[in-house]
C-alpha cells in the first residue's frame, strides 16, 4: 500500500513539474468573405505585438470578440448567427442608442395589468418585451451604462425594426 502511495506521489510531482503545452490559436480565415478577410487582416495588424488581451482597449476587445464569434458561427454553419453578427458590426453605440430611442413601442401592453408582451428567443433564452424593461434600458442609457446593455438594446432594435 505504501509503495503505491509513494508511486502516486512521485507521478504527481513529475506531472506538476512538466510545463503546460502552449495553446495554439487557430482562426479559419478562409471562411470570411474577401472584404472581411481584408478588414480582419487590417484589424490584426493594428493590434500591439506580442498580443496580450489584457492591454487591449474596450473597442479593440469588442472587435476581437466579434471576429471570434463570426468565425465560430461560420465554422458551425450557423448562417443566421453570422448574419446577425454582420448586421451588428460597425454600428456605433451612439447610432444604436438613437435607433433604440426612436422605436415605436405603442404595440406593447401597458406596464400594469396589460398582460405579457411579445417574446423573442435568442439561443436558449426567451426574452419578453415590456414597457418596464424598456424604461429600465432607457434609465441605463441616461446613467451612461449603455455599453453594459448593448446586447439587450440590440434585441429591442432587431425585434421592432423587423416586425
Amino acid at each position: 500500500m505504501n509503495s503505491l502511495k509513494s508511486l502516486y506521489n512521485r507521478i504527481c510531482k513529475i506531472e506538476t513539474s512538466i510545463p503546460p503545452k502552449p495553446q495554439v490559436w487557430r482562426f479559419d480565415y478562409f471562411l470570411l468573405t474577401e472584404q472581411e478577410q481584408e478588414q480582419f487582416a487590417a484589424f490584426m495588424g493594428s493590434l500591439p505585438r506580442p498580443l496580450d488581451l489584457k492591454t487591449l482597449t474596450d473597442e479593440q476587445t469588442r472587435t476581437f470578440h466579434y471576429w471570434l464569434k463570426l468565425e465560430k458561427a461560420l465554422r458551425a454553419g450557423n448562417s443566421a448567427e453570422a448574419e446577425k453578427l454582420r448586421r451588428r458590426y460597425g454600428v456605433t453605440l451612439e447610432l444604436l442608442i438613437d435607433r433604440f430611442l426612436h422605436l415605436d413601442i405603442s404595440s406593447l401592453p401597458p406596464a400594469v395589468g396589460g398582460g405579457p408582451g411579445p417574446t423573442m428567443q435568442d439561443g436558449n433564452a426567451i426574452y419578453t418585451f415590456g414597457r418596464t424593461w424598456y424604461r429600465y434600458l432607457c434609465m441605463g442609457i441616461e446613467y451612461g451604462r449603455a455599453r453594459t446593455y448593448r446586447d439587450d438594446i440590440w434585441r429591442w432594435v432587431e425585434y421592432f425594426e423587423h416586425v
